[in-house]
């Protein structure tokens, strides 16, 4: 008897158990579940169908995803399967003046914020671009390296391109962006823009954002898109998020010092990406004349040397140097000027020798 009652208990305890194991099993896997972190890279989130959207909800939708998108050795990031996100009324023309360009005001670090235009050929420049070194952008260096394709690490970088509005020493359209950014990045879509305009004399809804982290002075990278406006996106629409970076150059963003180091990569994955019929190939890279169009000479004022130079010392006084004077061939300058007057009236002394 009393073996018959111990065989009955053991069988409970043993379906118990059996009972107990598959909850175990359950709850183990829901823990491991919750320590699997949601995609943290905007370029994992899915894309999304705006012409459904009402306005406001398409701009929720772009302040809720136009954040940092870390870079993963691609001069470029695809957005929202490159579709552009406008609102139905951004991309309303206003019959009495059909190109303009809007400019947000610098925040309490003086840095850039979003830029915007509807680009035409009445509003294209029809005169070569003037000197810019008068503007500081914040986190601006003046700084060198030989692995650099004319030396200088930073340009002066229009979040709007000189080509396509003609705004030049314009503070509020000016970021501190490296030179691959700039001439390799950046350059590679505002030619379409230019490229599409010159071919059908359409317009061209066209929006810039450059996109900080935290309090850092220099951007990480800037949102780019574009959309036809007569034939409603199907010549031109685009969207990517361009990588303020330089192949073998460590960034500190925060204040735009720099290093060097070998390790960094930066593929030029513009190719797989454009498949507009205006792309900007490299032949049409090529022949435009950068001086007219875009930033890629941004610094040539600095290397001119019938140019009066003026810099900064470690005291905070400012001072110019004469052609022919002692400092001047060894002087980098902050900022140049054609005119004793012009250095004055900016604030720089003469040197004292």
């Amino acid at each position: 008897m009393n073996s018959y009652k111990d065989f009955i208990k053991k069988l409970k305890t043993l379906l118990v158990i059996i009972s107990i194991i598959p909850m175990i099993t359950l709850l183990s896997g829901c823990s491991n579940n919750s320590d699997k972190q949601a995609p943290s890279n905007i370029e994992q989130s899915k894309s999304s169908d705006v012409g459904s959207m009402s306005d406001d909800e398409i701009i929720s939708y772009r302040e809720e995803n136009e954040g940092v998108i870390e870079f993963k050795g691609q001069l470029y990031t695809v957005v929202n399967s490159n579709k552009s996100t406008f609102t139905k009324n951004e991309l309303k023309m206003n019959k009495k003046n059909d190109t303009w360009d809007d400019f947000s005001k610098l925040d309490s670090l003086n840095r850039c914020g979003e830029a915007n235009a509807m680009v035409g050929k009445s509003i294209m420049p029809t005169e070569k671009r003037g000197r810019i070194g008068m503007v500081r952008p914040s986190g601006w260096k003046l700084v060198k390296y030989n692995s650099v394709d004319g030396k200088y690490l930073y340009n002066r970088s229009h979040l709007i391109g000189y080509q396509l509005t003609g705004q030049n020493a314009n503070e509020l359209n000016l970021i501190t962006g490296t030179r691959y950014f700039n001439a390799e990045g950046m350059l590679a879509f505002e030619n379409e823009i230019r490229n599409y305009i010159d071919n059908t004399n359409n317009h061209v809804r066209y929006r810039v954002k450059p996109v900080y982290k935290g309090d850092d002075l220099v951007a990480r990278g800037v949102y780019m898109q574009a959309k036809s406006i007569e034939d409603n996106g199907k010549g031109l629409d685009f969207n990517v998020f361009v990588h303020n970076v330089q192949p073998g150059i460590e960034i500190n963003y925060k204040n735009g010092d720099s290093k060097l180091n070998k390790a960094i990569e930066v593929e030029d994955n513009y190719d797989s990406i454009s498949s507009n019929d205006f792309n900007s190939s490299k032949s049409y890279k090529n022949k435009t004349d950068n001086n007219d169009y875009n930033d890629k000479t941004d610094n040539n004022d600095n290397n001119n040397e019938k140019l009066i130079k003026g810099n900064i010392n470690s005291k905070g006084e400012k001072i110019y140097h004469l052609p022919g004077s002692a400092n001047y061939d060894r002087t980098i300058p902050e900022q140049t000027f054609k005119t004793e007057k012009e250095a004055i009236e900016a604030g720089f002394r003469a040197a004292k020798r």
